[in-house]
């Protein structure tokens, strides 16, 4: 009896075995897409939480907002992608882990270069404002200000809008709301302009070639350098004042 009640174990966990890969490319390629419209005309904007999977601050801030039913619109609508890479969240680890890929280097200037980028943009497609949430590994105006010449400087704590016209107004007005909550001078945010294409083939800079009002978020958060409930509000920060400086809230 203990016998065939081995072999029936392991057999089974050959089936999962077996099985994972497929459902493992299911859940990573194509992540979830929630979209809330209040049925009133008005702007659609898109926010994507970490695409990359040791950035956790952005998928926890959406996922959290949407769980608490916090996107209470008046006009337009919301596209969000809360979690842009679940495996990758799910792993702790940058790239996709099925495609091995790192999705924000997979945006060429006419388009989606894999499975992933070509869900976002697909599901972006509409949207008059993008709100992409990363994490840098320091805080911009700290290593900027470091004394040792040596020394990165990290994005961390950082807007990099692209050159559209609306963000002349509004990138301004999001750093003064996130700058009233930090008391540390060199911890504070600053906006990095004409910085789009830095990265080729990453979101920032597709959207800057293709004239797509995209806004780069990066709070200061890899290997959790201050706490994820700090960087979650100044997350929401930014999203309830883009929102509520184009009508949507």
């Amino acid at each position: 009896m203990y016998l065939y009640l081995g072999i029936a174990v392991l057999l089974l966990l050959l089936i999962v075995f077996f099985r994972r890969p497929e459902n493992l490319a299911s859940d990573c390629l194509k992540p979830e897409v929630v979209t809330i419209d209040s049925g009133i005309p008005g702007p659609c904007i898109g926010m994507v939480g970490s695409v990359h999977g040791n950035e956790p601050a952005g998928a926890y801030t959406i996922t959290r907002m949407l769980a608490n039913d916090e996107f209470k619109l008046k006009s337009g609508k919301v596209i969000l992608l809360p979690q842009a890479n679940p495996c990758g969240l799910d792993r702790n680890v940058r790239e996709n882990p099925q495609s091995g890929n790192d999705i924000n280097r997979q945006f060429g200037e006419n388009g989606a270069m894999d499975e992933t980028s070509s869900h976002i943009l697909e599901a972006l497609k509409t949207c008059d404002v993008i709100l992409d949430f990363h994490e840098g590994w320091s805080w911009h105006l700290e290593t900027k200000a470091s004394l040792n010449p040596f020394t990165q400087i990290s994005v961390g704590s950082t807007l990099t809008p692209s050159n559209h016209e609306i963000w002349k107004t509004l990138a301004p007005q999001v750093i003064e709301a996130l700058n009233l909550q930090i008391q540390e001078p060199l911890k504070k945010f600053s906006i990095l302009w004409n910085q789009s294409c830095k990265i080729e083939s990453s979101l920032n800079c597709y959207a800057a070639k293709n004239n797509r009002p995209y806004m780069l978020i990066e709070t200061s958060g890899q290997n959790d350098i201050q706490p994820l409930v700090v960087r979650e509000q100044q997350n929401r920060t930014i999203i309830f004042t883009v929102m509520r400086k184009l009508g949507v809230m």
